[in-house]
């Protein structure tokens, strides 16, 4: 699995926590925070597509080698009728 992916992701995790409280400060402060949230959604998107790349790298990793299935219609033998 990537190195760089996982720290991407885990920046941009530490950039999310950072954010959620950052808004939650100003919201309460009554300041207005609709462009930080859509910067926040954006960034979660981001870390989203990171975390799906890094899932498919770690399925990579533990699934065995694809076999071609047998065609349409085609009975695998069994044991008892060699």
């Amino acid at each position: 699995m990537s190195g760089a992916l996982i720290e991407q992701r885990d920046r941009l995790e530490a950039r999310l926590y950072n954010g959620w409280d950052r808004i939650a400060v100003a919201e309460a402060a009554g300041r207005e925070v609709r462009s930080w949230e859509s910067l926040w959604v954006a960034v979660l998107d981001e870390y989203t597509s990171v975390c799906r790349q890094i899932n498919v790298h770690a399925l990579r990793d533990i699934a065995p080698a694809a076999t071609p299935a047998a065609p349409i219609g085609h009975r695998a033998r069994s044991y008892r009728e060699e």
